[in-house]
């Protein structure tokens, strides 16, 4: 009688091995129950066996450390590390919490709550998504997701074009960590004026498959209620952009309220605009000089940090 074959001899060896090599691991780690199992007091099985050691793993010190360390660089600042005091905070609800329902809700309120928080600004950079994100959300965009219109530049082929050549396409960065965090690596030419020509692009035409559309800055400007002088639309503007509370330099405003008293044909900052408010149409006069205005915020350093 032939010897069996040797793909015949793994595939009775190697699952009896597999089986013995996992047990020894539990023994190593003092999982008793299981240890009674490998010795023949008792039958486990191969779900109760992962239950055991994912529950393990859930409740680790290194794994409660490893993802409050993530959540903090993600959310607060890219200067944390595992020992930081909020991390260790974060890191000692996620431990006792391990089998609460919402346990990662708590987490994110003591981070969110964390003075760490309230008064880190600026140590994270925002990256194309964000950034085109918070112009379109800054300006009322009526944006429309879809992938029927046949120019290249509509909807969400214009969107997924525009962070791609930014740098951030959906799923195209290969390590499986996903894209990094690091404010350095976003702060290069080539993720910041690919994002700024997004947003230009779309604060003009964002043809869509139903018909061209555009943000109408002009439109947001006059449905606001303000005065429509100089003063009071880029009063309205830097506070929608960066809220009331942002302080911002006020040459880099005089700068701002010049530009829209020059175009919009403004007797001085407190006069009325001199242009036709009532055409809020793509290309009028009024449109021009609020497009204009709402570019030069969304392109400041301080908007491309990440703010609280």
């Amino acid at each position: 009688m032939d010897s069996p074959s040797f793909a015949a001899r793994q595939s009775a060896v190697q699952p009896r091995q597999r089986r013995q090599y996992t047990l020894e691991i539990f023994y190593q780690l003092g999982f008793d129950a299981l240890i009674y199992d490998y010795r023949g007091y008792g039958r486990s099985t191969g779900q109760s066996e992962l239950d055991v050691l994912l529950d393990y793993l859930a409740a680790h010190r290194g794994t409660a450390e490893f993802v409050c360390w993530k959540l903090a660089v993600r959310m607060i600042g890219d200067s944390f590390s595992a020992s930081s005091p909020v991390v260790q905070q974060a890191a000692d609800l996620f431990q006792t919490q391990w089998q609460a329902p919402d346990q990662l809700e708590q987490v994110y309120r003591l981070l969110l709550n964390s003075s760490e928080f309230f008064n880190t600004w600026g140590d994270k950079s925002k990256r194309p998504v964000e950034i085109i994100t918070a112009a379109l959300r800054a300006a009322s965009a009526d944006f429309v997701f879809e992938m029927t219109s046949p120019d290249d530049n509509a909807g969400t082929f214009g969107f997924l074009s525009d962070i791609g050549r930014a740098g951030q396409a959906p799923f195209d960065y290969e390590p499986p960590t996903g894209f990094p965090e690091d404010r350095a690596i976003w702060q290069g030419t080539g993720p910041l004026v690919m994002s700024w020509r997004a947003v230009t692009r779309m604060l003009r035409d964002t043809d869509v498959s139903f018909g061209s559309q555009f943000i109408n800055a002009a439109e947001v400007t006059n449905q606001s209620g303000v005065a429509l002088t100089p003063n009071a639309i880029v009063t309205f503007w830097i506070d929608r952009i960066l809220s009331a509370s942002f302080g911002l330099d006020a040459g880099k405003r005089a700068v701002m309220l010049d530009f829209v008293q020059t175009h919009g044909q403004a007797a001085g900052p407190d006069a009325p605009l001199g242009v036709n408010t009532g055409d809020t149409g793509s290309n009028s006069a009024y449109q021009r000089v609020l497009r204009g205005l709402v570019l030069q915020r969304r392109r400041t350093n301080r908007i491309l940090l990440r703010s609280q």
